[in-house]
């Protein structure tokens, strides 16, 4: 994944009867090891997350995270400051600029109503009749129920399609352990 100005590579090791958050089992742990070295700078764990989930290493529910810093045969320290990202639940309308030669389609993405285990998402096409929506969900999250689109897929990336109901349609998403709203481009076709 590139982010926050460098590349890393995306990890999978298998903890084998290991200490975790639910006693001794064995569990998978997902890494970000950064390919460059820096001094300094952030690091944007949504879009790792995200990165994980696109490669099929989804999350699942989880108790709280762990956010930690380490220095590979160097010397030094660290300091560390967590914050929350942009602020879940309704707000305003993000409109997603449309990728070049894709004949002026766009989509736009309104968080909608939010539950405690699940939230929902609706989404505006303008510009074509006939398009593709691409939503990208967070790791994690799955799709529970959509209306008036067909939608194929059921976490990572979902593919919508309109189905005669118009160009607005919406999603249903389960948040296990994550309450960050989808993104979504659109095409053509």
């Amino acid at each position: 994944v590139t982010t926050d100005g460098g590349t890393y590579d995306i990890l999978r090791s298998q903890r084998v009867n290991q200490p975790s958050i639910d006693g001794t089992q064995t569990f998978y742990q997902y890494w970000s090891v950064r390919q460059q070295k820096r001094s300094s700078g952030t690091i944007t764990t949504a879009n790792h997350f995200d990165a994980w989930a696109r490669v099929g290493l989804n999350l699942g529910n989880h108790y709280y995270q762990i956010m930690a810093t380490e220095g590979y045969q160097s010397q030094g320290s660290s300091d560390i400051t967590v914050s929350e990202g942009g602020t879940p639940g309704p707000g305003p309308t993000n409109p997603t600029t449309p990728p070049p030669g894709n004949n002026g389609c766009s989509v736009s993405v309104q968080r909608a109503e939010d539950w405690n285990d699940r939230f929902n998402t609706t989404f505006s096409v303008s510009g074509s009749n006939n398009w593709t929506v691409t939503i990208r969900t967070n790791g994690g999250q799955s799709l529970q129920n959509s209306w008036n689109a067909s939608v194929s897929g059921s976490s990572g990336t979902l593919t919508a399609r309109p189905n005669g109901n118009g160009n607005n349609f919406g999603i249903t998403l389960w948040k296990n352990g994550n309450n960050t709203t989808p993104t979504a481009t659109c095409s053509t076709g």
